[in-house]
């Protein structure tokens, strides 16, 4: 009962719907997903953050209308266009770095978020960064 009567060994907030803090959670959300470049499941993000996954999966879908995991997914995508276009790792070791392991699962997520393949999107990217150099 000590721990249970000292606030010094916990912290209440209270959170409402529209508030500042509710603003604030979906802030620490987004920080999470970038620093893991969305590789953070919805339980991590629950027991980072003190929240339950559905509450977290609500405030995601209230400021972005994506599931938790699809909001996870475009960081990874993200992660993944600008590996393609910054650096000269292969499409196999990026897949590798961003922990797929499921070639075809990676290509079919890829191409739902750019409507290309990663072949295609370096091809286009050089073919658009070569013209506006001239």
């Amino acid at each position: 009962m000590h721990y249970l009567d000292n606030p010094n060994y916990y912290l209440t907030e209270s959170i409402y719907f529209g508030t500042k803090a509710e603003a604030k959670l979906f802030s620490e959300i987004t920080h999470l997903m970038e620093e893991t470049n969305g590789r953070i499941s919805r339980s991590e993000l629950a027991r980072s953050l003190n929240y339950s996954g559905n509450y977290i999966n609500h405030i995601v879908q209230k400021y972005t209308g994506l599931s938790t995991f699809e909001y996870a997914i475009s960081f990874t995508m993200q992660k993944a266009a600008w590996m393609l276009t910054h650096s000269t790792d292969t499409v196999s070791s990026i897949i590798i770095e961003l922990g797929f392991s499921d070639r075809t699962h990676f290509y079919n997520l890829f191409q739902k978020e750019y409507g290309m393949t990663p072949k295609a999107f370096i091809l286009f990217h050089l073919f658009f960064f070569h013209e506006t150099i001239k």
